[in-house]
């Protein structure tokens, strides 16, 4: 599972590098992203962040049932991902 979680955060930052234009020390936009938009947000798929959920890494919120990502576990997350490089 361990070595899983390395893989992950791997492709994380990777992609977040070559994405790296798209982020701003601005916050603008949505607080709360739909899976979609968050995993858009991190530049992985769908079923990364869905581990990435499952395993803690990110925390959401429940409304109606439906899990939201809000922006400052996706921000955390990827500062997290920032320092362990």
């Amino acid at each position: 599972m361990e070595a899983v979680a390395h893989l992950i955060d791997a492709v994380v930052c990777e992609s977040l590098e070559r994405n790296l234009d798209k982020f701003t020390t601005k916050q603008t936009g949505p607080a709360l992203f739909g899976r979609l938009e968050a995993a858009d947000y991190l530049a992985v798929s769908g079923g990364t962040l869905d581990q990435l959920r499952k395993s803690g890494d990110i925390k959401t919120v429940e409304i109606k049932g439906v899990p939201k990502y809000p922006r400052t576990e996706l921000d955390k997350y990827i500062r997290k991902l920032m320092k362990t490089r």
